[in-house]
């Protein structure tokens, strides 16, 4: 993805380049931000949630992203 523009990167309908990157522009640099998103997890095409955690330096961006767990919670 090295190179890519953030904001053409669309999941069918939902063009999550685009929310990423306002959601990002918008936000106060070091200041932590979340997107979730449908996307399929690897191997299946059932969409499941997730979310992405971004943060803004200067005019560049970082962030990490993981699936969402939906099940029941073990003690």
């Amino acid at each position: 993805m090295l190179g890519t523009d953030v904001r053409e990167l669309k999941l069918e309908t939902d063009p999550i380049g685009q929310r990423a990157y306002d959601v990002v522009a918008g936000a106060a640099e070091g200041d932590v931000v979340s997107i979730d998103y449908s996307f399929p997890k690897p191997g299946t095409k059932q969409l499941a949630t997730k979310q992405s955690l971004e943060t803004r330096i200067g005019n560049q961006a970082c962030g990490v992203s993981y699936f969402k767990y939906k099940g029941r919670r073990r003690r």
